[in-house]
């Protein structure tokens, strides 16, 4: 969970906050600590969508609940 970040309006969203806040933030940061490749640290970002069923905000915070 340490590798998930939710922010909403430039602002971090703690893991803490409840659902409907976390699930309404504007994008999902995924930090990769260490791939195949040697990358390390890569962070992929996605942002919300309207679909309740494939936004990436969605379902990390469903993951993190």
């Amino acid at each position: 969970m340490k590798n998930i970040v939710f922010k909403k309006a430039g602002r971090i969203l703690d893991h803490s906050e409840p659902f409907e806040v976390i699930a309404s933030a504007d994008m999902i940061i995924i930090t990769f600590e260490y791939q195949k490749n040697d990358w390390r640290d890569y962070k992929v970002h996605m942002f919300n969508t309207d679909d309740a069923l494939l936004s990436p905000v969605q379902a990390g915070a469903r993951i993190i609940k």
